[in-house]
């Protein structure tokens, strides 16, 4: 699917971005909004070196407010580094996968719980 399409049908630009860099290369980043944790990706190489605990971090700070995210189901790794960043399962749902309505998907609902 071209870029310009798949930007449109998972609104990849209504987020804001923040980019973790080592070395002066891009080595993660984090997409979110007021509410919500959208993406989060640390490429391989990177793997359990403090980046994403790092970019969960400086976004969801010191904030008061509660941050959403969804995880599909079976994805453990995801769900044990967003447990161990404070956050917790919260409910299931089921439906498409925006922007790719081939794909039915169950998500496990977090909310972070260290801020509440």
């Amino acid at each position: 699917m071209p870029l310009k399409i798949a930007a449109k049908n998972e609104d990849l630009f209504k987020y804001k971005i923040l980019v973790a860099e080592r070395n002066s290369e891009v080595v993660g980043f984090i997409a979110y909004s007021e509410e919500e944790i959208a993406w989060l990706y640390v490429g391989p190489a990177n793997y359990r070196n403090g980046i994403g605990k790092a970019l969960v971090k400086a976004v969801v700070g010191s904030q008061d407010r509660m941050f959403s995210i969804e995880v599909l189901k079976g994805n453990n790794t995801a769900l044990d580094f967003y447990r161990s960043v404070g956050f917790s399962v919260t409910g299931m749902a089921s439906g498409q996968m925006p922007g790719n309505e081939e794909y039915e998907v169950t998500v496990h609902e977090l909310n972070n719980t260290k801020n509440s």
